[in-house]
């Protein structure tokens, strides 16, 4: 696979594992995100088996393992009756799901980006994305002023 020059706006959960993922690859990676610095926001998640054999393939499964909670069943309830009881265990008795606050989940994920050489574009307003055949040509605003960016792929 031909190295690739990738920008990818937006440094939420899905964004850091495909920059990992990318970057696993070999591929030159820019992260453009609009905040100047990752804070603490967003709600508590529960990451699903699916979700956990991804982190595995990351190589973040053990640091997210060490700030979640195992999770071994699901329950749906409505009105004083239970509509859903799923025990992972039914499947297969190893398998939990792991429930995470999202900026534990963006935190391991950040992590793990450390190892690669990633390129971080904070406080950045994406402006305009315009396809040029060859290259894309990222428009971008931060607090030094506005700039056009070119890349072989923007996500």
């Amino acid at each position: 696979m031909k190295r690739q020059s990738v920008a990818i706006i937006g440094a939420g959960t899905a964004g850091l594992a495909t920059a990992i993922v990318l970057a696993q690859q070999g591929h030159d990676i820019t992260i453009i995100e609009q905040v100047s610095q990752m804070e603490n926001v967003g709600a508590g998640l529960l990451l699903q088996p699916s979700g956990m054999a991804v982190f595995q393939h990351l190589g973040a499964l053990e640091h997210a393992l060490d700030l979640g909670a195992p999770i071994d069943a699901l329950q749906g309830w409505t009105k004083g009756s239970m509509l859903l009881l799923s025990r992972y265990s039914e499947f297969a008795p190893q398998i939990t799901g792991l429930g995470m606050h999202r900026a534990s989940i963006c935190d391991v994920l950040m992590q793990q980006l450390k190892q690669y050489a990633v390129q971080w574009s904070m406080a950045t307003e994406v402006l305009a994305v315009t396809d040029h055949q060859d290259q894309i040509q990222v428009d971008i605003s931060t607090p030094q002023g506005k700039k056009a960016l070119t890349y072989d792929v923007v996500l």
